[in-house]
């Protein structure tokens, strides 16, 4: 996995997925704005963005700019070790969600994995009755 931003009126941070007969593939991942990182696709990029591999900075504020409330980490991220995965409990479990993937891609290992990092942090979490 490799980020690259457009550059055009804001950030918009893509993934590479592939690279064949000389056209690159990308998946819009989310969008700086104004020093705030928002997931999701929520603009397309201009075919006059300039593009470039994603700096340290811009990485920090996508890690690190986490302000929502009650949260479990779920690990580091394999490509970024250095950054922690965060899950926002009340957005995440206030929306539908799905865990999708192929035959032993860790579909179940994820959702084991979130359960328990629930228990675990439950401890840490303030008491609301």
């Amino acid at each position: 996995m490799i980020w690259i931003v457009f550059k055009g009126n804001n950030k918009i941070i893509g993934e590479i997925t592939d690279i064949k007969d000389n056209l690159l593939y990308v998946s819009i991942i989310g969008e700086i704005i104004d020093n705030k990182f928002i997931f999701g696709d929520i603009n397309k990029p201009s075919f006059k963005d300039d593009i470039y591999l994603i700096t340290k900075e811009e990485l920090d504020l996508i890690f690190t700019s986490y302000t929502g409330g009650e949260k479990i980490i779920l690990g580091s991220s394999y490509i970024y070790p250095e950054y922690q995965i965060k899950l926002d409990l009340s957005n995440f479990f206030s929306n539908h969600f799905a865990i999708l993937g192929n035959s032993g891609s860790g579909k179940s290992y994820s959702v084991a994995h979130i359960i328990q990092s629930l228990f675990k942090e439950a401890n840490d979490l303030p008491y609301r009755a």
